[in-house]
């Protein structure tokens, strides 16, 4: 699976990972072209990359419970430094719980119940894993994280509001 994303954001900040490497926070002030594929690539694809493609961005699938490449041989902390060293840039991805109206094997709760609150508690337990395997692998606090939610009927009205519930206590768990 390969997609195109193009990104356009600014910090400045550098970090220490736990291996004492420089990485800085991801992905930085990048405007440019990314790809991702399922399994993170090995150092040998990424110099390929480097030299023969425009990309700069490698979006790697870090966390949730619907990723499908759960095992990430290359994906530690050491390849994170070797990748900001050559200057790549490190989309993490979560592939969290999916909208209720999908038949994705994990679901975001739909229930109103609280407004709901179940989802929201979803989205902050899903933010928990994100957190400790962006850790895990040294890329600094205020990286930025993606959120991968998948196509779903956004005109069933408690599938689209679940959904919702869920990203807000992501992102609100993700940022404190």
């Amino acid at each position: 699976m390969r997609k195109l994303l193009t990104v356009a954001l600014t910090t400045g900040l550098l970090a220490l990972a736990p291996a004492a490497h420089a990485v800085r926070v991801m992905p930085g002030s990048f405007t440019g072209y990314a790809f991702d594929q399922c399994l993170t690539p090995s150092q040998e694809e990424m110099d390929v990359w480097l030299e023969h493609s425009p990309y700069w961005g490698v979006g790697v699938y870090l966390a949730g419970v619907n990723r499908q490449c759960d095992v990430q041989p290359n994906l530690t902390s050491d390849w994170v430094a070797e990748q900001s060293r050559k200057g790549w840039r490190i989309l993490p991805l979560t592939v969290g719980r999916q909208a209720a109206c999908t038949a994705y094997p994990a679901l975001i709760d739909d229930s109103q119940a609280n407004s709901y609150a179940a989802a929201k508690a979803q989205g902050r337990a899903e933010a928990v894993t994100t957190v400790a395997a962006s850790e895990a692998v040294g890329l600094p606090k205020k990286t930025t994280h993606w959120l991968d939610i998948e196509d779903f009927d956004v005109l069933d009205t408690h599938c689209r509001r679940s959904v919702l519930a869920f990203i807000s206590g992501w992102t609100s768990k993700l940022h404190k």
